[in-house]
């Protein structure tokens, strides 16, 4: 066993590996069946591969299980079966695995990596996480949920940035204000808006806190006159020509800024100084001080707002008199009541007048009765 005498020979020749003789009787030697090997010469029989290994059919030795796929005892074990989408599996692996919820696996040969901030996965075995909705955050990695941002009065949350979490978008003719949409001030008509590029992703509330020093200290102006923004300012107007149509570097950072101007002549002034050299450097002295990224001064525009609206008419107060009220509990006290409203005087004054008439009348005939009896 383990040998076959060919044809019209005397002598035997040994089986090859991956083969095997287990019988007298057999005239050839039968290949091992898939998932058996035998590695030796006149093999007598195939040894099946261990779990985690597969071998083709004829073969001489096993192939272990790659990562990213697996060994299935219960189907053909001739080849390894890859992974799902969303799951992974190391080396000589009998099932893929599933990343726990909060993590996922961008690769079937793994490992699992928890999910970014402001990123979260509920479930496990997803191929990645999903971002936060508008209105909501995550500070922390590895998260299952994100949670509701604080809110804002007059505001619209925005798609997450990485550099920012819970950034909004405040309506028209408000600027953001730190971590609220403050109201223009009514009585100011004239709106110096510039916008000024931090050559790289920086734009935290502190920073634009520091940036709006920096203009105010620059510009010699009251700070709480200026607003510092990453999201460009809505204000009703007739300019924002060069807003719109200035083309900034993509992946820096475009902070605007909102000075307000209470006549033309201060604009114009403060337009002239934001564009002035002095300015710059003023701006970047500020910033060095502060340790504030370089910015630089890149667009201008002076917006003219209209006028507000009149304010409502106000209504004239009315004059109130005692009223006696009994109540069971309390006793006799006093209450206020609106006194009538004065009648209209018109009406009785053109009464009065025709009357005057017709007494007038009435006298005039009297005095021309008597003035004929006398004739007579």
């Amino acid at each position: 066993m383990g040998h076959v005498s060919p044809q019209a020979s005397e002598a035997c020749a040994r089986c090859q590996p991956g083969t095997f003789k287990s019988a007298q009787s057999q005239e050839s030697c039968q290949p091992c069946p898939p998932g058996a090997y035998s590695s030796a010469f006149a093999s007598l029989q195939c040894y099946p591969c261990l779990l985690g290994y597969t071998a083709q059919q004829g073969s001489s030795a096993c192939s272990v299980c790659l990562a990213g796929t697996y060994h299935d005892p219960t189907a053909s074990n001739a080849t390894c079966v890859p992974c799902a989408p969303g799951l992974y599996s190391l080396r000589a692996a009998l099932a893929c695995l599933s990343c726990p919820a909060g993590s996922y696996a961008p690769s079937p040969v793994g490992p699992c990596v928890p999910c970014a901030p402001n990123t979260f996965a509920p479930l496990p075995g997803l191929l990645s996480c999903s971002p936060c909705p508008p209105g909501y955050y995550q500070n922390a990695t590895g998260s299952t949920a994100c949670k509701p941002c604080d809110p804002v009065a007059n505001a619209t949350f925005l798609p997450h940035t990485p550099e920012e979490a819970c950034p909004f978008e405040c309506p028209q003719n408000f600027v953001q204000d730190g971590l609220a949409c403050r109201a223009l001030r009514t009585s100011t008509r004239f709106y110096l808006v510039f916008a000024g590029v931090v050559a790289r992703p920086y734009a935290p509330q502190r920073v634009l806190a520091a940036f709006r020093q920096a203009v105010a200290a620059a510009l010699r102006i009251d700070p709480a006159t200026v607003f510092a923004t990453t999201t460009r300012p809505r204000i009703q107007g007739s300019g924002r020509r060069l807003l719109q149509q200035q083309a900034y570097p993509y992946g820096d950072t475009v902070i605007y800024f909102v000075v307000e101007a209470d006549a033309q002549q201060d604009a114009s002034r403060l337009a002239a100084a934001a564009y002035s050299d002095a300015f710059q450097a003023a701006l970047n002295d500020a910033s060095k001080a502060q340790d504030l990224p370089a910015l630089v001064v890149r667009s201008l525009d002076v917006l003219d707002n209209p006028s507000p609206p009149p304010p409502p008419p106000q209504q004239q107060p009315q004059t109130t008199e005692p009223v006696h009220s009994i109540t069971p509990a309390q006793g006799p006290q006093l209450q206020p009541r609106p006194s009538k409203a004065p009648k209209n005087m018109e009406p009785s004054l053109v009464m009065l007048a025709k009357g005057l008439i017709v007494l007038a009348a009435f006298a005039t005939m009297v005095r021309w009765l008597d003035f004929m009896q006398q004739i007579q």
